[in-house]
């Protein structure tokens, strides 16, 4: 049986239909930014829309603040799903320990007490010669 995409043309080559259904793709538009409060603080904002075909579209919104470059803290909203406080700290220059608990929105919240979530990130190739950028996202 030939797929419903591939042809046999009158000359006898195969061909396929390459066409793209565009309503099939996940779309994902984000915007962030980085604003210097004081000194010794920076605040993170950032959003994202999600939108995918046989799912209600969903807006996350965050916001984290920077302390003295060792301490983040803050918190996240997800459009009828779910709110998180977030807290994380350098424990070195290139190691960030974090902790994040999420409390759902939606009926779960009848048989679930939230989540709790532990990270640890690590920056390889720290310091040399080369030019190292902050990692804010």
């Amino acid at each position: 049986m030939i797929d419903d995409n591939i042809q046999v043309n009158s000359s006898g080559n195969v061909v396929k239909d390459l066409t793209v259904d565009f309503g099939s793709f996940h779309y994902y538009v984000m915007a962030g930014g980085l604003i210097n409060a004081s000194h010794s603080i920076k605040i993170k904002p950032q959003a994202m829309v999600k939108m995918v075909q046989g799912a209600q579209t969903q807006l996350d919104i965050n916001v984290n603040a920077l302390i003295k470059e060792r301490l983040w803290i803050g918190a996240a909203y997800r459009t009828g799903a779910d709110v998180s406080g977030l807290l994380g700290i350098y424990i070195t220059p290139q190691m960030l320990l974090g902790y994040a608990y999420d409390f759902s929105l939606t009926k779960i919240q009848d048989y679930s007490n939230g989540s709790h979530e532990l990270s640890l990130s690590y920056v390889f190739g720290f310091g040399g010669k080369k030019i190292v950028s902050p990692r804010y996202f």
